[in-house]
C-alpha cells in the first residue's frame, strides 16, 4: 500500500492484475487494470510508491514491467523489462524512486539491478473518446481510439478491465476494428473499439484500460464503464 497527499490509500492486488485507490472518508474504491500479458493469467502488481507529482509507481511481477499510473490524467505507462531465464520474467519485486526521477529495481532471479530512465521521452500517446460508457444488458457502445507520435514498430491495440481480478473482460466482449496499426513516424493512426454487454456481470461501475504498444512501451488510457 501507499498513501497519497489527499488521504487516499493505494493498493496492489497481487493475486490479479489490478491496482486501486481507497478513500477512507467516503469508503469509495476505484480500481484500474494493467495491460494483459500472453504467458500468464495475471500480471501480479506488487510494490507501490508515489512520487512527488502524485503518480503511482508499481511493478508487475509476471507482467515483467515497471509501471506508472497518473491519477490526474488517468493514463498508465508500462515499461517492459528484458526477458529473464525463469519463465521469461526477471522477478522484479522491489524498487525505489531516486531523487532524480529514475526508478531503480532488483531482479531477484537474474542477479542484477536495473533502472528506468524516466527522462527519456515517451514516443507516442493514446486517446479514447468518449471517456465514459454506459451499457444495458445486450447493449453495445463504440469508442474512437487514436494513437499518435513515433513508434519502434507496428502498434498493437488491446483492452483489459476491472470486470475480473485478472484484468480480463469476463462475460463481455471488446473488439477493435483494427488490431494493429502501421509503424508511426510522427503521424497518427486510429481504430474503433466496440464494447458489448451480455448482462452476465453484476451492474455497477467498472473501468476499461485501453492500451497501445510497440513492444518497447505500453501506453494506456482509462475509460469509465457503467453496467446497468
Amino acid at each position: 500500500m501507499a498513501l497519497d497527499g489527499s488521504g487516499g490509500v493505494w493498493f496492489a492486488e497481487h493475486g490479479g492484475s489490478l491496482i486501486g485507490r481507497f478513500l477512507p472518508a467516503s469508503g469509495k474504491v476505484v480500481k484500474y487494470a494493467t495491460s494483459s500479458v500472453k504467458n500468464y493469467a495475471s500480471t501480479l502488481p506488487y510494490w507501490l510508491a508515489i512520487d512527488a507529482s502524485g503518480r503511482v509507481w508499481f511493478n508487475e511481477h509476471t507482467g515483467n514491467k515497471i509501471s506508472v499510473f497518473d491519477p490526474r490524467s488517468e493514463t498508465m505507462v508500462e515499461y517492459p523489462l528484458p526477458s529473464g531465464r525463469v519463465g521469461g520474467i526477471v522477478n522484479a519485486v522491489y524498487f525505489a524512486l531516486a531523487p532524480d526521477g529514475r526508478v531503480w529495481f532488483t531482479e531477484m532471479t537474474e542477479n542484477k539491478i536495473g533502472v528506468v530512465d524516466t527522462a527519456k521521452m515517451i514516443p507516442f500517446s493514446l486517446a479514447a473518446s468518449p471517456t465514459s460508457l454506459s451499457l444495458k444488458p445486450g447493449g453495445a457502445a463504440k469508442l474512437a481510439v487514436s494513437v499518435s507520435g513515433s513508434s519502434a514498430g507496428p502498434v498493437s491495440f488491446a483492452a483489459s478491465s476491472t470486470l475480473a481480478s485478472s484484468g480480463g473482460i469476463t462475460n463481455e466482449t471488446a473488439m477493435f476494428s483494427v488490431q494493429q496499426s502501421s509503424r508511426l513516424s510522427g503521424g497518427s493512426d486510429s481504430s474503433d473499439l466496440t464494447v458489448s454487454s451480455s448482462g452476465a456481470c453484476p451492474p455497477g461501475d467498472y473501468t476499461l484500460t485501453v492500451s497501445a504498444t510497440d513492444g518497447s512501451i505500453v501506453y494506456s488510457v482509462i475509460v469509465n464503464l457503467t453496467l446497468r
